[in-house]
């Protein structure tokens, strides 16, 4: 089974994906689902319904279609399932429908082990784990009692011209019961058709220093039109006495040459000041009057549907979400929708929903599809939202 390979001006590069059908088909065998299904809907994958109640406990939930494949890649967190554990990330492959959430997605295993669809296995790391991040009394993060390193994706986006896939992260050292330290923002250059991380930098490093900036804990790429890679940071300024719901925050825009010798490096990176870009972080004000993101926010181009830039707004831990459209990512942003993700609770120390993120590429021109992770239910959930 081949899929068809899309005109990219590169004659090399077109030879390059002979191999997709081996990478991401599935197999066109008789009696195997094209895996998807209506919202609201979990994310499910092969594991988990080979065996009737198991359940794959894990947070994130970034997608991109792959070019001429009708696949997607879908990029988490943090994943518990059965007796095992892998804090980090993890990856998955399988069909991109418009409209439909996919439940038959095959585990990607840990680069450059090769890829074989469909498939049951169970979840592998996807990025390795980050070495020299410190706990909060100075000792190192990794090897110590109580506390762990962990790489957790914030955000992916085809590069342009490729079939590669430019998946942001943030380096945390989780120490238990409840601290999480962000020390670093990186990068990391994903190939599907080979699965290889063919790069992968570490671009703003405060691992020695208490914690990184929030301007420059980033995630969603986005590569834009006039030659520049877009991405965002927020923060909760006023908590509300940690209730959970965001009262007061701001969401700061930055941007950098779209090509990769440039977003590899922190020199390239320019903060929007309000008036104008700058190398300094610390001049940064916000591009959404009245935000009030609790986590992340999350923001994808959905250009193809005629809607612009979209933008997924974190309110609370309880469910709440507003949606934000704008044609520029500096400015204008306009709310389309806001509600409630249909979380409920959870067990455990982290019983909070959270990591919302768009999906321009399985969303319709009606309704945009949303993620999310609901404790209730430990696991990350669709629904179709208007706008």
């Amino acid at each position: 089974m081949t899929f068809p390979v899309p005109a990219f001006p590169s004659a090399t590069l077109r030879r390059r994906i002979t191999a997709v059908a081996a990478v991401l088909a599935l197999a066109a065998v008789p009696g195997v689902a094209r895996a998807d299904t209506a919202p609201p809907s979990l994310v499910l994958s092969r594991w988990e319904t080979a065996v009737a109640g198991r359940n794959i406990n894990r947070d994130g939930g970034y997608s991109v279609t792959v070019p001429g494949s009708g696949h997607g890649l879908w990029f988490f967190g943090d994943s518990f399932w059965g007796d095992s554990y892998l804090l980090g990330s993890t990856a998955a492959v399988g069909p991109a429908v418009r409209g439909m959430v996919p439940t038959q997605l095959s585990e990607i295993p840990t680069p450059p082990a090769a890829v074989e669809v469909p498939d049951a296995g169970a979840p592998q790391r996807f990025l390795p784990v980050p070495e020299g991040l410190v706990a909060p009394d100075g000792t190192d993060c990794l090897g110590r009692v109580g506390s762990a390193p962990a790489s957790w994706p914030t955000g992916a986006a085809l590069i342009p011209g490729t079939y590669n896939v430019l998946v942001t992260y943030v380096d945390v050292c989780l120490t238990l019961p409840r601290t999480m330290v962000v020390q670093r923002f990186g990068v990391a250059e994903y190939d599907p058709l080979h699965n290889r991380i063919v790069a992968q930098h570490t671009v703003f490093d405060a691992s020695r220093l208490a914690e990184l900036p929030f301007p420059l804990a980033l995630g969603s790429p986005v590569f834009a039109a006039d030659g520049y890679l877009y991405l965002f940071g927020s923060t909760c300024d006023d908590t509300a006495n940690s209730s959970g719901v965001c009262l007061d925050g701001r969401v700061t825009a930055t941007r950098v040459s779209a090509r990769p010798e440039s977003w590899r490096s922190a020199g390239g990176y320019r903060f929007w000041n309000g008036a104008a870009w700058t190398a300094d972080w610390s001049q940064v004000r916000t591009v959404l009057s009245g935000a009030r993101p609790a986590g992340l926010v999350h923001v994808a181009d959905a250009g193809a549907l005629g809607k612009g830039l979209v933008m997924v707004e974190q309110l609370d831990l309880l469910g709440g979400y507003r949606i934000w459209r704008s044609d520029y990512f500096v400015g204008g942003w306009s709310p389309v929708a806001s509600g409630f993700a249909p979380c409920s609770h959870g067990e455990g120390q982290v019983d909070m929903c959270r990591t919302y993120a768009a999906h321009p590429d399985i969303s319709t021109s009606s309704h945009l599809l949303m993620s999310y992770f609901d404790p209730g239910q430990a696991h990350v959930g669709v629904i179709a939202v208007p706008w």
